[in-house]
């Protein structure tokens, strides 16, 4: 079975490093075939080379992309939740003892709200917004020692974080580009390799297990985990 147009780039490297592979041998080894037969294979295998190192290039790239932006753009992300929850919680708790004895001495509940939780343990990307939302209150209390660089802090983690979501969506759009070109190209290497068998069928009719053993066997009930090595 050719390898199909929704397979995977590992098994479409696989099916084209085959076919190439099998060209080349037919160029120097099948001592039965006319010289225009054998230059057949050269100009075929050379058309297939070039969308070998496409499809690799392009899986090496999504791959790439995956693992070092994506994946550390999700890494911030954690981060900043862990840094964003933890300036909450030490800001609500220190307004909380610095307004005790003030002219209102429940600020702190109505900055931060009477569970903290509510804002430390909210859906990550919300988060950023109820902090920003608390600080927005901070004019509605008391003033005291250290209140503006609480502020300044809390807004300054807020911020941070906002911009290590958009920072991952973005890696997330980019990540999905990377992708659809691998796709494109798998699709392309499958019919390039259906058409290569139809003109090989034509060129020697009837020789079925001759043609047959110019592919890589893709059929899905056979478990494959690398190049055939079958003997």
């Amino acid at each position: 079975m050719i390898a199909p147009p929704d397979s995977t780039p590992e098994t479409m490297l696989i099916a084209l490093s085959t076919t190439i592979g099998a060209l080349e041998a037919a160029v120097e080894l099948d001592v039965d075939r006319l010289p225009d037969d054998r230059a057949f294979f050269a100009v075929e295998r050379d058309a297939l080379v070039p969308l070998f190192d496409t499809l690799f290039n392009a899986d090496r790239a999504s791959t790439s992309h995956t693992l070092l932006v994506g994946q550390a753009k999700q890494a911030r992300v954690q981060l900043g939740d862990a840094i964003l929850d933890r300036g909450v919680s030490r800001a609500k708790a220190r307004m909380k003892v610095e307004l005790t004895g003030s002219a209102m001495p429940q600020g702190a509940d109505h900055v931060f709200g009477v569970d903290v939780t509510d804002i430390t343990q909210a859906e990550r990307a919300k988060e950023p917004g109820l902090v920003l939302a608390a600080v927005g209150k901070f004019g509605q209390v008391p003033d005291f020692a250290g209140k503006a660089e609480m502020a300044l802090d809390l807004k300054g983690r807020a911020e941070r974080q906002k911009k290590n979501f958009e920072d991952r969506d973005a890696a997330g759009v980019e990540a999905a580009t990377l992708t659809s070109a691998v796709k494109v190209t798998v699709a392309t290497g499958s019919e390039a390799l259906y058409k290569l068998e139809k003109r090989l069928l034509d060129r020697f009719p009837r020789q079925t297990q001759y043609v047959k053993a110019f592919f890589y066997d893709a059929a899905p009930n056979r478990k494959k985990t690398g190049p055939s090595t079958n003997v």
